[in-house]
């Protein structure tokens, strides 16, 4: 059985969720496939284990009943790894972009 959806790092919550279509598609792969890019997990000091990137990947494991596949970030920047990751994998507009790097300077300030 696959654990319920973790803490969640407010960098991985910039990022709007997929709906529909586009997060049934990546259920029916995650039930043919299995969970192929694993999420990632970060020790953050402040608020104790938190997932960083895989929201959607995680959020389809739990509807396929598939396993998760995690690994563990252990560097120095969270914010910019998660930013990084999303920012390259989905399709953003150039507003939807400027949005996110203006949502995460409070982050970066805490």
């Amino acid at each position: 059985m696959t654990p319920p959806l973790p803490k969640v790092h407010p960098a991985a919550e910039l990022f709007p969720l997929l709906e529909g279509d586009e997060f049934l598609a990546l259920v029916s792969d995650v039930k043919k496939n299995g969970l192929l890019i694993p999420v990632w997990l970060y020790d953050d000091p402040e608020l104790g284990e938190v997932l960083l990137d895989g929201r959607n990947r995680w959020r389809a494991c739990i509807e396929a009943g598939a396993p998760v596949v995690a690994k563990r970030y252990e560097g120095d920047d969270p914010i910019g790894f998660s930013i990084s990751h999303n920012a390259k994998r989905r399709h953003l507009t150039t507003g939807q972009r400027a949005a996110v790097g203006a949502a995460a300077r409070p982050l970066y300030a805490a």
